[in-house]
């Protein structure tokens, strides 16, 4: 909820990179306005519990990692033929 909320980010100017017109004889549009929002530190009770969370999100992320991969061989997505000793390298990320 923290990187949600808006009202606790920086919001900085950031440059666009420039289009080149070509060779048309229309007019260039005029420089777009771009902003980047930078969410600030949560406060260090949040930030203990998003630390803490961040550890069991990490082993829930690998176990599906392995499950997709899985379901999808399954299903036969991939466009070839994946070996099947490739869900051990999946596991060890």
């Amino acid at each position: 909820m923290h990187r949600m909320d808006l009202r606790r980010t920086r919001i900085s100017e950031v440059n666009a990179a420039a289009t080149p017109a070509g060779d048309k004889e229309e007019p260039s549009p005029p420089p777009r306005r771009l902003l980047r929002f930078d969410p600030t530190e949560p406060e260090p009770d949040v930030k203990e519990m998003v630390d803490k969370s961040a550890v069991s999100l990490r082993a829930l992320d690998a176990r599906l990692r392995i499950l997709n991969w899985a379901y999808s061989n399954f299903k036969r997505e991939y466009s070839t033929p994946c070996d099947p000793d490739m869900w051990r390298g999946c596991s060890q990320k």
